[in-house]
């Protein structure tokens, strides 16, 4: 049978509901390709018809099904979800990053659309990265815009349902979650991940822990599924030195510069009357801040305008929200030598990842 043919047969049961007949079709389409020497996609093909025979149709594949129809995997001890599905819509427009670190999302989202491609050419899409920088500089955005760019689900994994008090559940968890991303291409999101992937040699680390970082990285390493890995991490010196030969991408995430924050302050600002000088002192009052410090005093100024029905931005505006951030940043200055010495009893110093052996 013909490639137009076999595609044909494949919809016409797709809108049929016709199982029997899209495995049929499937499984020709797939000996043709082995006829045609392409074996990784053949592999890749039988790896969704068997996963479909295993209660997940093949008829949904291709990150195509809602999220609400997915069988989410759940912890055993309390039954919660260990992940959480969206359909997010963020263009590559609202990302204010460093070009480098744009050009590597784009790479990325390209090289996963065009995996066939590269397939053909015995070659695979890069599928596992990190995406590392403080907190509040745009790392779960990004993973929405990917997962946007491609028209896949986002998946979030809950890290605070997934490591367990109960010996060996944290791992089993893990294992669930990975057994699921290969029924389907999603962008998967490891929020938070250096809670999992510490440092093993680390002496204060129990050794339930230790046994969880083994455990991540086979499953990093036995990994076949299309979908998309990120590890966002906000402390990439406390991660196993093992785990960074496994990312194919390592994406920084910085806080932004002035110019940055101007760009970012002028899109909230867009649909509102405002001045460049208004602009300049709120970027400079933002000092050293994240892309989240740049949006929380932009709101404050939003909020005050839709609360009074206006659509200029007033220099009073301005000087009231500097003054509240101001007064935000020393309050939580205020917590820090506290939060500094809990995280130096369980801490290393900052220092370059080892080289994995």
């Amino acid at each position: 049978m013909s490639e137009g043919r076999i595609i044909r047969q494949l919809l016409r049961s797709h809108v049929h509901r016709d199982e029997e007949g899209f495995r049929r079709a499937a499984r020709e389409l797939i000996d043709r390709e082995r006829t045609l020497n392409h074996r990784l996609l053949a592999d890749d093909l039988e790896r969704i018809l068997v996963n479909g025979s295993n209660g997940n149709t093949g008829l949904a594949g291709g990150g195509t099904k809602p999220p609400t129809l997915w069988e989410i995997p759940k912890d055993k001890d309390k039954g919660f979800p260990l992940l959480g599905l969206s359909r997010p819509e963020i263009p590559w427009e609202r990302l204010v990053l460093p070009p480098a670190s744009v050009q590597m999302l784009e790479n990325l989202a390209d090289e996963n659309h065009r995996r066939d491609l590269l397939m053909a050419g015995g070659l695979l899409p890069k599928r596992k990265a990190v995406f590392m920088g403080p907190p509040g500089c745009g790392k779960t955005l990004a993973a929405s815009a990917l997962a946007t760019a491609l028209g896949w689900p986002l998946a979030t994994v809950r890290l605070d349902t997934v490591v367990s008090s109960f010996l060996g559940e944290t791992a089993t968890n893990l294992r669930k979650i990975f057994d699921f991303i290969v029924q389907d291409r999603f962008v998967v999101l490891f929020d938070e991940f250096d809670a999992l992937g510490k440092e093993r040699d680390r002496g204060q680390e129990h050794g339930e822990l230790q046994r969880v970082v083994t455990a991540l990285l086979q499953l990093m390493d036995s990994y076949r599924g299309a979908s998309v890995l990120i590890f966002a991490t906000n402390h990439p010196f406390m991660l196993d030195s093992a785990l960074w030969r496994r990312f194919e991408a390592i994406v920084p995430f910085p806080l932004p510069k002035e110019q940055d924050r101007v760009l970012m302050l002028r899109a909230f600002f867009r649909s509102v009357v405002h001045s460049a000088p208004q602009l300049a002192a709120l970027a400079k009052a933002t000092d050293g801040g994240s892309g989240s410090d740049v949006e929380w005093i932009a709101t404050e100024i939003m909020r005050r305008l839709l609360l009074e029905g206006r659509s200029s931005v007033e220099t009073r505006d301005v000087e009231e929200a500097i003054r509240g951030f101001r007064q935000r940043m020393e309050a939580v200055a205020s917590l820090m030598p506290q939060i500094g010495r809990k995280r130096a009893k369980g801490g290393r110093t900052r220092q370059s990842p080892r080289n994995a052996s």
